[in-house]
């Protein structure tokens, strides 16, 4: 085509046309282009463009998930400054990102990028609806990024700024699920070099997903370098930290070790009752987070529930994969109950089903109080006692059904008592219930022998869970009162229970014709040296057997038999004949 030069005009062009990729190219050249005053060459380009000429030209060393080809005009003014322009729609390219960046390929999407010459390289991106950026190059340093993610309909009239080296990101997003990012990015992890240092400045999401499942308003903030990387954040049920700092070898010595300190997770709060329930629990869709996971140790040191304060909880990630994850080294003081190092909690996904165990070391005080913070009516005292629980079941740790448990529980109590109080309780804490002696015995008519409660010096207990059966084949208390024995078999399914309860009583407080066999010594201390002597056969002749049947809620207690120290529980499923046969003592 032809260009034209006047000294007055600039630049003008008849017919130009060319060739870009293989694709046709429009030129014209005219002043009319632009109102900036003293313009040398105001010239629009029109031509159409892949996605993959565009990434090859500037050989991007990022793989972006965009594909087709869109129109694209450019207008270049030259005047005291030089200026480019470049517009398009979008429309014919498909971006595979998730809303609001994503589009299909008939979908318009305006885009306009600005270049200035003024004395460095500075760009403006405006992207109609999804986020507004500037973009800084002074010389041969490395780029500052500013991106405001608030989605407009024209640009922010206050500039966007950055602050030194890397990425910075401000805004409001209106919703955002990064499950579905990472399934689109196929759950690829950044490079660890070579990666602009990125800082998040009190970012708003307002709607926060996970998998379509809303986690509530999100406001995130995230500082990083080549010493550390550290992240804020807070939803209405969860508020907190991520710290990792990156530590550099102290001597040539020290030089071949791991430089990287381990991350740390800190939540200063967390409210368990305003945790967001999922409806979709598919492990198959979990996407890996990482690779080479290295162990996070969590501290959560305020645990609310239903408005009251439990206490805190401290473990160690040790393993987070998409088809595993595993919480070891659990501690912490929650309702008054002390973990120990030994508790765990584990999940495994295998084949499209889904395991879960827990262990539990724990030692506790005061029943009674651990009870009541958690809102159920506290049918128990105690000085001290401690806790051994072995569980595993099918499904998610949200999924916990005591009908589905297998595993063990070991119980021990000291100095305590069993108090009168009808507790009304569901799940896990129906066991203590079952254990509730006070409520056996005034069912058997045998509250006139006791003080109000049942008190004890020691208690222990051992509980076998398998899939909707409850085994207990020694339940045993020792105290002033008497000793006690309580066996069982209980259907978890139908709340139901079929077992025995010994009682035996103490020969010098209930059975005054001890005193006879003694002869002429004085009672006192003929008592004590003939239920000594022969403690064996008194215990046989102050015992007596109930048995214990029928709802677990209402069970019926009945006087069976007298001068019996042992029970015996009916066979359970779970075990041979020879050993649901075998007697449990009573002490």
């Amino acid at each position: 085509g032809d260009v034209i030069y006047h000294s007055s005009r600039g630049f003008e062009s008849r017919a130009l046309s060319g060739a870009l990729y293989g694709r046709p190219l429009s030129v014209a050249m005219s002043p009319d282009f632009t109102s900036t005053p003293d313009t040398l060459l105001a010239a629009r380009l029109d031509f159409d463009v892949a996605a993959r000429d565009l990434l090859g030209w500037r050989s991007l060393p990022l793989s972006l998930p965009v594909d087709g080809i869109a129109p694209v005009n450019i207008v270049v003014t030259v005047a005291d400054q030089i200026a480019v322009e470049i517009a398009s729609d979008l429309a014919g390219m498909q971006i595979h990102l998730p809303l609001p960046w994503g589009k299909t390929r008939e979908s318009r999407a305006p885009l306009k990028i600005i270049w200035r010459d003024r004395g460095w390289a500075e760009w403006e991106v405006f992207w109609f609806g999804r986020f507004s950026a500037v973009i800084d190059a002074p010389g041969n340093e490395l780029a500052t990024m500013a991106v405001d993610l608030t989605p407009r309909t024209q640009p922010p009239r206050q500039k966007l700024t950055g602050h030194g080296a890397g990425i910075r990101v401000t805004g409001m997003l209106p919703e955002f699920d990064p499950a579905e990012w990472l399934d689109a990015l196929g759950g690829g992890s950044l490079p660890a070099t070579g990666f602009p240092p990125i800082n998040i400045d009190d970012l708003r999401v307002e709607q926060l997903l996970w998998r379509g499942n809303s986690l509530g308003g999100l406001n995130l903030s995230i500082s990083s370098n080549p010493e550390s990387f550290l992240v804020d954040f807070a939803l209405p049920w969860v508020r907190g930290a991520y710290r990792h700092e990156f530590a550099a070898p102290i001597s040539e010595s020290a030089a071949g070790f791991d430089p990287e300190m381990r991350p740390e997770v800190i939540v200063d709060y967390l409210n368990i009752d305003a945790i967001p329930e999922f409806g979709d629990r598919s492990a198959g869709k979990v996407t890996d987070l990482a690779s080479g996971w290295q162990p996070v140790p969590v501290a959560i040191n305020d645990v609310f529930w239903h408005g009251r304060r439990l206490g805190d909880i401290h473990f160690t990630v040790t393993d987070f994969q998409a088809n595993s994850w595993q919480f070891t080294e659990v501690t912490g003081n929650l309702a008054g109950v002390a973990l120990l190092p030994a508790s765990r909690v584990m999940w495994q996904q295998s084949d499209g089903s889904e395991i879960t165990s827990v262990s539990v070391a724990a030692g506790f005080s005061n029943l009674e109080s651990t009870l009541t913070s958690l809102g159920v009516t506290p049918i128990m005292q105690t000085r001290s006692g401690n806790l051994d629980v072995d569980w595993s079941w099918s499904g998610s740790l949200g999924q916990f059904d005591l009908r589905a448990i297998s595993g063990s529980m070991d119980l021990q109590m000291e100095s305590g008592s069993f108090t009168t109080a009808n507790a009304e309780t569901e799940g896990a804490m129906r066991l203590l219930s079952l254990m509730n002696l006070a409520g056996l015995f005034r069912r058997a008519n045998m509250n006139q022998l006791f003080d109000p409660g049942v008190t004890f010096d020691r208690a222990e207990g051992h509980l076998e869970f398998d899939v909707g059966e409850l085994r207990i084949p020694d339940f045993s208390i020792e105290g002033s009162g008497g000793y006690f024995t309580f066996v069982s078999d209980v259907d978890l399914q139908t709340e139901t229970l079929d077992g025995e309860l010994v009682v035996t009583l103490p020969l010098v407080d209930n059975i005054p014709w001890v005193a006879a066999l003694a002869g002429g010594l004085p009672i006192a201390a003929g008592t004590y040296l003939v239920s000594k002597v022969f403690e064996e056969q008194m215990n046989q002749l102050s015992s007596g057997v109930y048995s214990v049947s029928g709802d677990l809620n209402d069970p019926q207690v009945i006087f069976e038999r007298v001068f019996d120290a042992k029970a015996s529980a009916p066979p359970s499923t779970n075990q041979s004949t020879a050993e649901s046969a075998a007697p449990s003592p009573a002490r």
